[in-house]
């Protein structure tokens, strides 16, 4: 998606928010298939006060909590068009009190001296997937300490860098686990796990099941 200007990558199970009156342009991937669903809508009062006017908020939906309320606005619009539109509303709602959790990406003009962390951030979703990238040698790219790195890393974008990553090969290990026919150890050693029971740990802490359990019951 280009957003004002800038790019920004996004995936299955992502969510992005952006604000109203935001140049963007959805361009198509050409190696993958999405279906991408756009609701466009104005914000509640309540909404208006919760929502950053100058930021884009991006949120990997892992419990599906945010799918469940667009799918809910969507059969209740087929249904009854704008009929319902106070239930359509205090779903909106939901979805923004649940978007509010994602990471703030900044979308306005940046100085030169911020430069360097937009690139470290393309270089962390080209790398850091598949590979076992660490933070002190993000730190090192940066030419900065690993205290100050991590700091103005989330800082900048609400998480620190080392869940970031941790939350990109989560991502990608459910649509592994959901497309693909590798085994649970497979998929461990493609994303750059050496061990099978530490990536089983790390998935069950951030979906709130096993690789295992998720594979049997969204396969």
């Amino acid at each position: 998606m280009e957003i004002n200007g800038q790019l920004f990558d996004y995936g299955s199970f992502d969510f992005l928010l952006i604000p109203p009156h935001t140049p963007h342009i959805l361009n198509e991937s050409v190696t993958k298939k999405f279906d991408n669903y756009v609701i466009w809508f104005s914000a509640s009062e309540k909404g208006r006060q919760m929502l950053p006017t100058d930021k884009i908020i991006k949120l990997h939906d892992y419990n599906g909590i945010v799918e469940t309320l667009c799918s809910e606005i969507f059969k209740s619009y087929k249904k009854t068009k704008m009929q319902d539109i106070e239930i359509i509303s205090y779903y909106l709602d939901a979805v923004i009190c649940h978007m509010n959790k994602g990471v703030l990406l900044d979308i306005t003009r940046k100085e030169e001296s911020l430069d360097s962390y937009e690139k470290i951030l393309k270089f962390i979703h080209t790398n850091a997937t598949y590979g076992r990238l660490g933070v002190e040698g993000l730190a090192d790219m940066m030419h900065v300490s690993l205290t100050h790195f991590s700091r103005e890393f989330k800082k900048r974008y609400g998480i620190s860098p080392r869940e970031y990553m941790i939350n990109l090969k989560i991502a990608e290990a459910k649509k592994l686990l959901q497309t693909s026919s590798l085994s649970i150890k497979e998929i461990a050693e493609t994303l750059g796990y050496s061990d099978q029971l530490f990536f089983s740990k790390q998935f069950s802490q951030k979906i709130g099941v096993s690789p295992k359990q998720w594979k049997n019951t969204y396969k």
